[in-house]
């Protein structure tokens, strides 16, 4: 014999089935509609053009009245498909309730059958007295369901956060790698000029104490190449510095007064 709870609970499914079959069907009008529309509004501008063998002319009657068909079968549609969405709509809505409802009902009856369970003598009750009895019987272990379900729905939450944490903490973090690498990065200490063209790297000034002013580096020098790679953009010498090490001695490349020069530079 089937629970109030199994009961709902069909009840439930069915209501939710036919709620979007209704929907499906309601869209299902909207696209007939809209088609049919097109159609005629199509066909109408095709027969408004006249033609006699001398001339063409626009037959106006005629395309109004396929306009007016196209738009009384539009608002056809549109008022018929809003109608099955809306209507949709609302039997899904009962649909959550029963389903809500079928989840209490089953909950109830579970308490029922622990509650007669732990006292036999309330099961044909009679009474006033008794019946109070299984009343305050049911909400106790109701209750202690109820919290037993959400205790156990936390241990769960708890459970799943611990698995979390630890994959967390077996996996290197990207943005602590990422602000590593960008600590340990060495620098050239160099402010290029944009001002003067975006394919050279003229320099503007230098650090103070950096790895250039001490390779002998000034401003208004061009940097031309480093450890044989051209360098025509500061992403070329931001990708070279990317994997160099600190304390690397490269060759930088440089034009200053009219010729080629090359100065070593410890990083």
């Amino acid at each position: 014999m089937a629970t109030l709870g199994e009961e709902s609970r069909k009840l439930a499914d069915s209501t939710l089935y036919w709620g979007q079959r209704l929907r499906t069907f309601g869209y299902v009008i909207l696209l007939i509609c809209g088609t049919l529309a097109s159609l005629f509004l199509i066909g109408g501008i095709k027969s408004a053009y006249v033609d006699d063998g001398y001339s063409q002319r626009f037959d106006g009657a005629s395309f109004f009245l396929s306009l007016a068909i196209a738009l009384g079968v539009a608002g056809t549609g549109v008022v018929f498909g809003a109608l099955f969405i809306t209507f949709s709509s609302y039997v899904m809505m009962r649909a959550s309730n029963l389903i809500e409802n079928a989840s209490t009902s089953s909950d109830f009856g579970e308490a029922v059958d622990v509650a007669i369970e732990r006292n036999p003598q309330l099961a044909d009750a009679t009474s006033e007295s008794e019946l109070i009895e299984l009343r305050d019987e049911i909400e106790l272990v109701f209750l202690e369901l109820e919290t037993r379900s959400l205790l156990a729905d936390f241990l769960k939450r708890q459970k799943r956060l611990a698995r979390v944490n630890e994959r967390l903490s077996r996996t290197p973090s990207p943005v602590r790698s990422s602000l590593s690498r960008r600590v340990d990065r060495p620098k050239l200490g160099v402010v290029f000029d944009k001002s003067i063209s975006t394919s050279t790297l003229s320099v503007a000034r230098l650090a103070p104490d950096s790895a250039a002013l001490r390779a002998g580096i000034k401003a208004g020098d061009v940097v031309l190449d480093v450890d044989g790679q051209e360098m025509t953009r500061t992403s070329d010498l931001t990708g070279f510095m990317d994997d160099a090490e600190v304390g690397d001695v490269v060759e930088v490349g440089i034009w200053r007064d009219g010729e080629r020069i090359v100065l070593s530079v410890t990083l």
